[in-house]
């Protein structure tokens, strides 16, 4: 009886010591949970490395490197590293737009063509004039999504060759479907919109926006070009098997070029949202009236697009504005809530940085936030596989095992006397598909070039394998029909005295 007592108030007293503790013990900061948690992440979704920012009360107030900078010489990420943001740059480049405007220079719903110099909306079938920047900035102009990310190698075509169609297997940019009926998410609307940058203010695109929108943002170490100086602060780009990338170019720079540390993007997102001390939000960049614009559902959206923002409401009815972007080797995403001044911007060094954000971005949510997603709080791993890539090494293969039965043909003839050159019109005109299919390829993929491309570093090796495979199976191809297959001397049909069946 009294055993039984005893066990009773000593159950209650260790229910109630474990209340207290879980009643007292602290919520882990968000900075704290992922000390704890990103390395396991960044091996969950096979991320080399990643940086992040946080922004409270309208102003960056934390940033952290996690993982590997560059996987062959194993230096550690950290939060000076610069990394590429690809098409968070948009809403960037909005805001060089939207000076503009502020400025009494463009108006928002003018006919966008009114304003360019160098080229001109070709006629399509649609009505050009209802091109506005109001459109363009919220891809619903009725252009297409066509970009061209280039090599470091490559012929460097300029903003008009591009838009133009002068760039091989890049047809010239025009209007699509009648601007205003659509909402499509379009890099093209954002040439234009570099244009037209360049058009009113006779600026280069990249020193317009360092002088008006980086500069002023204090994004001191953030630029829209590639150069040797920030390459060297730059963590290196690596494909979904890890491999090295080259740093890639963008020829549309208002697209998807810009690059920087975190810490100088967050600025950016911080200069979204009203600072500490009364700071306005736009910082002097733009107008606070222009910068809630910005942030409001345009028509033709359906309430989710913003100039260039991505719109979303969290559970709780509180706005939420984000963007992605990313090309080959690299993947940023950044999202914030107006209404409380908090931000986050996430940027990884892999093309596999979505899962990896989801899970970072709900942690934020919940302790910044106080929201609680439902679902998983680790989205499932991606498989490893870049579909683009084996589809270059199954064709490669493809064209490569072509090649070595060819040869091996010709080999087996030349041997027993039975093949000889012959060359002639007509044959030259039988060889021509494969003389044509290695002049397309080295021309589009290679451009003019002063040295031999496979010389060059940097090359991914499946592009290598391609194009080597490519120029074995034409060669091959070309010998095989500039030469014949010779008839031997003295045959004739069987008989009986061949040894073969009588009365063939």
């Amino acid at each position: 009886m009294h055993f039984r007592w005893y066990s009773r108030a000593l159950g209650l007293l260790l229910a109630f010591m474990l209340m207290r503790a879980a009643v007292a013990a602290p919520v882990p900061s968000f900075e704290t949970e992922m000390d704890q948690r990103v390395p396991g992440l960044l091996a969950k979704y096979h991320v080399p490395g990643a940086a992040m920012a946080l922004i409270r009360d309208g102003e960056v107030v934390w940033s952290r490197g996690y993982g590997i900078a560059d996987l062959s010489t194993g230096e550690p990420v950290t939060a000076e590293h610069i990394f590429a943001h690809g098409s968070n740059c948009k809403p960037v480049t909005a805001w060089g737009a939207l000076r503009l405007v502020d400025e009494g220079k463009v108006e928002l719903d003018a006919p966008v063509d009114r304003y360019l110099k160098r080229w001109h909306l070709p006629a399509s079938g649609f009505n050009a004039s209802k091109v506005t920047l109001r459109r363009l900035l919220s891809h619903t102009a009725g252009l297409g999504s066509d970009t061209l990310i280039l090599h470091p190698w490559r012929w460097q075509p300029t903003l008009e060759q591009f838009i133009s169609g002068q760039v091989p297997f890049h047809p010239p940019l025009h209007v699509q479907w009648e601007p205003g009926t659509k909402q499509q998410y379009s890099n093209e609307s954002f040439a234009v919109v570099q244009l037209l940058i360049e058009d009113v203010t006779g600026e280069p695109f990249e020193a317009y926006m360092q002088r008006t929108v980086l500069q002023p943002l204090g994004m001191q170490r953030s630029s829209f070009v590639w150069t040797p100086e920030n390459k060297a602060r730059a963590v290196r780009p690596h494909g979904f098997r890890n491999e090295p990338l080259p740093y890639y170019n963008v020829i549309v720079q208002g697209a998807g070029s810009l690059v920087g540390p975190v810490s100088d993007f967050a600025r950016f997102l911080a200069a979204s949202m009203p600072g500490p001390g009364g700071l306005p939000s736009g910082r002097g960049v733009l107008r606070p009236e222009t910068v809630a614009l910005s942030m409001s559902p345009q028509p033709t959206t359906d309430g989710q697009g913003g100039l260039d923002y991505g719109l979303a409401s969290l559970p709780d009815g509180r706005k939420l504005i984000q963007h992605a972007g990313g090309y080959a080797g690299w993947f940023a995403r950044f999202a914030a809530v107006p209404e409380t001044r908090m931000g986050l911007v996430v940027v990884v060094n892999s093309p596999q940085g979505e899962e990896f954000y989801l899970a970072i971005e709900r942690a934020w949510l919940r302790t910044e936030l106080g929201v609680v997603l439902s679902g998983p709080a680790e989205p499932p791993a991606p498989p490893l596989v870049d579909p683009i890539r084996q589809g270059l090494l199954g064709l490669a293969a493809a064209l490569m095992l072509g090649a070595v039965l060819m040869l091996v043909r010709i080999l087996a003839l030349v041997r027993r006397g039975r093949r000889e050159w012959s060359p002639s019109g007509r044959r030259l005109l039988f060889s021509s598909p494969f003389i044509l299919a290695v002049l397309v390829w080295l021309g589009w993929f290679y451009g003019p070039l002063p040295l031999p491309p496979l010389l060059l570093e940097d090359c991914p090796r499946e592009l290598l394998a391609l194009t080597m495979a490519l120029v074995l199976w034409a060669t091959f191809g070309a010998l095989m029909t500039f030469s014949h297959e010779r008839e031997l001397q003295g045959r004739r049909p069987f008989a009986a005295s061949d040894g073969g069946p009588e009365g063939v």
